[in-house]
């Protein structure tokens, strides 16, 4: 979300893993939001991206995609990575495992989709 809106993408990654996929769609908003100054939350249900990215975890494998994350998010230094527990009801991450499952299924990727125009909080939260 930002004061555009809900921005949404779905990626297939073909037969990549799920940290794969988590570390793909944090890459992708970084992308997104490089040059960003207002302050952003992103949630993630994927602690091993947020040890990986952000708690200089080892990393066994996709050595160039977390190095790729990084480098996208040291252009937005107002984004802070949040773990929220998955499939536990929160709105926003049901709906990122449902277009990652729309993307398996289909086998393709959806482009950016800008949705509805919201009131931010201060903290870069839906208010």
């Amino acid at each position: 979300y930002d004061t555009h809106g809900k921005r949404e993408l779905s990626e297939y990654v073909g037969h990549g893993t799920n940290n794969v996929a988590e570390l793909t769609a944090i890459l992708r908003a970084a992308e997104a939001l490089a040059g960003e100054t207002r302050p952003i939350v992103l949630k993630t249900d994927s602690q091993y991206s947020i040890g990986v990215l952000t708690k200089n975890w080892k990393a066994k494998a996709n050595p160039e995609l977390i190095l790729a994350t990084k480098t996208a998010l040291a252009k937005v230094p107002t984004m802070k990575l949040r773990y929220i527990e998955g499939h536990a009801g929160h709105a926003g991450n049901e709906r990122a495992d449902e277009l990652a499952r729309i993307a398996v299924s289909a086998r393709k990727s959806t482009p950016w989709k800008l949705h509805k125009k919201l009131d931010m909080g201060p903290k870069g939260e839906e208010a």
